[in-house]
């Protein structure tokens, strides 16, 4: 059995709190169709921590659309971002529906409409370049505010990198939080210290970057996320030693305590989404297991601006912090 299709590989990436979907070498798969263009456009960038990006803000999609009009796959904003990159919106969306986007901004939500057409060459490399310049950038900003804090994170670890995404996530406060950090601590804090004592620190904001940062520059070539994944593997495999020379101990299911008694198993994650062929409901491709992985990634959709919630394998709402009402769910009806 391939590595990445074995259960011990899947168990152990969720172990790791990576998800099937979020290890090097297996993103999903418009994320990993850019690998090669930006390997090709940045050598100097991890490209681990470039896929990231992409598979946070637009799932590698170049239509993907907000009603802050974020644009392309490293959904950049106008006009600042844009500028920065050098790029318009109307050269990132050269292949996007106008009358999606003009939806999204009157829905006041993220819009995953596709392109209508492939995309030229010269439209998916103005994607990659435009993206690499605002990266460049926001590396040559995250090294200038570390610099007047006086903190030395150096490139070769993956707190730098998560500094670097901060500065497309929330750039304004960033120097104050490592700052007050510092001046808190009395020594170069670190990205966790950062957000322990750095004040009135979003923590939205530092989930999208720690998440897409811990792919960065690691001394050793992995990324956090992969350090954590082989420690998974690590216990996987104790625990299937374990299980198979103890076959006569039965462990049972816990069941799940929510508004009724199940076991576990069969939950999906949905979002709300429009574009110009309407309003509709749109599901995560991956069935989970608990109700905890469920809620983890809803909370993930959550921040990126969607309406989200959690259904059982009946599709009935699943009552979760944070999710939306069944009022809400209902507006999104299944496209038929």
């Amino acid at each position: 059995m391939p590595l990445l299709k074995s259960r011990a590989y899947k168990a152990a990436a969720r172990l790791s709190g990576l998800g099937d979907s979020l290890l090097p070498g297996s993103w999903p798969t418009m994320v990993e169709s850019w690998r090669d263009e930006l390997a090709a456009a940045a050598p100097d960038l991890p490209i681990e921590f470039l896929l990231a990006w992409l598979k946070v803000e637009s799932a590698g999609n170049p239509c993907s659309y907000t009603w802050m009009r974020e644009s392309g796959i490293f959904q950049l904003m106008n006009p600042d971002n844009l500028r920065t990159a050098g790029t318009t919106e109307a050269a990132l969306r050269a292949a996007c529906s106008s009358d999606a986007g003009a939806a999204c901004i009157a829905s006041k939500q993220r819009c995953n409409e596709l392109p209508i057409r492939d995309l030229t060459d010269d439209e998916r490399a103005e994607q990659v370049r435009s993206g690499i310049q605002y990266v460049q950038a926001m590396r040559a900003q995250a090294q200038h505010k570390l610099d007047a804090a006086g903190v030395d994170w150096p490139e070769s670890g993956t707190d730098f990198w998560k500094f670097v995404k901060l500065q497309h996530a929330y750039p304004g406060p960033s120097q104050g939080w490592v700052a007050t950090a510092k001046q808190t601590l009395g020594r170069d804090p670190t990205w966790d210290e950062m957000i322990q004592y750095g004040g009135n620190v979003r923590q939205d904001v530092v989930d999208n970057a720690g998440f897409v940062g811990s792919f960065g520059g690691a001394s050793s070539g992995m990324s956090s996320g992969w350090l954590a994944f082989l420690a998974g593997i690590a216990i996987v495999g104790v625990g299937w030693w374990w299980m198979h020379s103890k076959r006569s101990i039965k462990i049972p299911h816990m069941p799940f305590t929510g508004s009724r008694s199940r076991s576990l198993g069969g939950y999906r994650v949905a979002y709300g989404t429009s574009d110009a062929r309407g309003t509709f409901r749109v599901f995560d491709e991956h069935v989970f297991q608990t109700i905890e992985a469920a809620t983890k990634r809803m909370r993930g959709y959550k921040r990126q601006g969607l309406w989200t919630w959690v259904e059982d394998e009946q599709g009935n709402l699943v009552p979760v912090p944070g999710a939306k009402t069944e009022r809400v769910r209902k507006g999104y009806p299944l496209r038929s």
